[in-house]
């Protein structure tokens, strides 16, 4: 009777252990996008008027127009490589994030555009960082293997530098969020973004490191001198391979060791070099 009994219970035991749902992930790994965009002024171009400065920035549907903006994905490790690619702790099924360059394919999302006005709707752009926290600031990609994979914004990094209402030189920031930098061919603007990839259970904490560049618009005292004017940058651009491009790259907030704001190559290849050493360890331990 008491084997029965025993026997019984195990069997009871086991039945539980299965019907625990599965436990909560971590992502970790890094992923990169990048499409173009547009400065749309909404300002009166008057400097003595409060509304001066006051813009979008409009990231660009593919195939351009107006509309909810879109990102290409170009870089995926980690959870985002998916199961058939280097193991991590968790990925996404599959192959995970389609990497392309080229539309239509697997590899896209959406994106919220950002904007400084706070009479802007919330359902047209998100006001930085009166906004913050946005939920799905990135979302929608329609890779069958990561449906449910969205980026949730929860604060953007402070930039050290002179402030260029004072002094309008390369290097300068606007509202401590944008650095401006000379990039030999217009202007680099680059800023930092913190918040959570989450896909259903799985989640983690990343590091955005964003860069647009905008080229013919000269050096960044001659780029503040055509927004003060109220002109609008890169507003007839029809697409990808317009002359405002941007890209952005995401590293798990384990790898992640925040850069001073630069060009978009520099952090590329430090996210690069992180990643080449991941897949070496993990090599490393699967001959173990």
């Amino acid at each position: 009777m008491k084997r029965t009994i025993a026997g019984l219970g195990l069997v009871l035991g086991l039945v539980a252990t299965s019907a625990v749902p599965a436990q909560a992930a971590l992502i970790v790994g890094t992923i990169g996008i990048g499409g173009t965009l547009a400065y749309d002024n909404l300002g009166s171009g008057t400097p003595t008027l409060a509304d001066n400065g006051l813009a979008i920035i409009d990231f660009i549907p593919l195939g351009g127009g107006s509309g909810v903006g879109n990102v290409l994905v170009n870089s995926a490790t980690g959870y985002f490589d998916g199961a058939a690619g280097y193991a991590t702790p968790a990925s996404l099924p599959g192959n995970g994030l389609e990497v392309v360059f080229i539309p239509p394919s697997g590899g896209n999302a959406t994106i919220r555009d950002l904007t400084n006005d706070p009479t802007v709707p919330d359902g047209t752009a998100v006001e930085v960082p009166g906004d913050i926290p946005v939920v799905n600031f990135i979302s929608n990609f329609i890779d069958p293997d990561a449906l449910g994979l969205h980026f949730d914004l929860t604060g953007v990094g402070t930039q050290t530098g002179p402030d260029c209402s004072v002094s309008q030189v390369s290097g300068c920031t606007i509202n401590g969020i944008f650095k401006l930098t000379d990039s030999g061919t217009g202007v680099n603007v680059a800023f930092t973004v913190f918040g959570n990839f989450v896909n259903g259970a799985d989640s983690g904490a990343f590091v955005g490191q964003f860069g647009a560049e905008f080229l013919n618009v000269g050096n960044v005292a001659q780029l503040l001198t055509l927004i003060a004017a109220g002109n609008d940058i890169c507003s007839a651009i029809e697409g990808p391979g317009g002359n405002c491009t941007w890209s952005a790259n995401f590293i798990d907030e384990f790898q992640a060791q925040v850069p001073e704001p630069a060009t978009m190559l520099t952090f590329g290849a430090g996210a690069a070099l992180l990643a080449a050493r991941r897949r070496r360890q993990l090599r490393k331990n699967s001959k173990v």
